[in-house]
């Protein structure tokens, strides 16, 4: 049988799954909104310039996990371990723009109020609030394209990196059969994520891969602890183009 058939075949199943399904999952969605701790952002700076040697500039933008949900301060997330990586190389100017809650639309809509600036590389972490929503990925990545262009026009960025979603199905604040549902979700935004960027010449993705341990994880059982924001930091260093 012709792959394509297959694939399609397989897509029309999992959509008639999730219909039969989704009263279980909207139910279990609801449950898991109202009993998961709502951890705070942390607090530290959100932006700055450190270090020395020649001119950087990085611009991280996202949901609650480039804001640092689940640790502390910012020094232990995911721009305070970047920027102390940087610092050892460049003379880097940073800026965050991130909050719990932001879907790839609404982070849109924030950027375009702030005073914009040129950054030569843009860090991006979005999608899981797009999952849990559950738009359709074609919309998403027509999201991603816009904020794509808006980089490139207004930011006059160079290099623009993309983390994959984590493995939402690993999550230990999901219980099943949501947990599989939304992982399900998760790796189908990263495989068409994947595709699109493999089309963009100056755009990168950093793949965490299995790096996603549990024991490893905030409280929350939905966030990374530090560990785990230092080794995505370290993958997101080792993409930047430094001159």
């Amino acid at each position: 049988m012709d792959k394509a058939i297959k694939e399609h075949r397989v897509k029309v199943l999992t959509y008639l799954l999730f219909g039969l399904m989704s009263p279980i999952l909207f139910a279990e969605g609801w449950y898991v909104r109202k009993t998961t701790p709502k951890l705070p952002e942390p607090k530290g700076e959100r932006e700055g310039v450190s270090g020395s040697g020649n001119a950087l500039s990085l611009l991280i933008l996202g949901d609650s996990a480039a804001a640092g949900v689940g640790v502390a301060n910012q020094s232990q997330a995911l721009t305070g371990q970047i920027t102390r990586l940087l610092s050892d190389k460049v003379t880097l100017t940073w800026r965050l723009l991130a909050q719990s809650g932001y879907s790839t639309q609404d982070l849109l809509a924030a950027l375009k109020t702030q005073n914009k600036g040129q950054f030569d590389v843009v860090l991006i972490s979005l999608g899981v609030n797009d999952v849990t929503d559950f738009i359709h990925v074609e919309t998403w990545l027509k999201q991603l394209q816009d904020l794509l262009d808006f980089c490139r026009q207004e930011l006059s960025s160079q290099q623009v990196l993309f983390s994959l979603l984590p493995p939402m199905g690993a999550f230990p604040a999901l219980p099943q059969p949501l947990a599989w549902a939304l992982g399900l979700r998760s790796q189908q935004f990263n495989d068409q994520l994947i595709k699109w960027l493999n089309t963009e010449s100056d755009c990168q993705f950093i793949n965490m891969g299995q790096a996603l341990d549990a024991d490893k994880m905030a409280s929350d059982g939905f966030h990374p602890g530090e560990e785990i924001y230092r080794h995505w930091a370290k993958m997101a260093v080792r993409k930047i183009n430094i001159i």
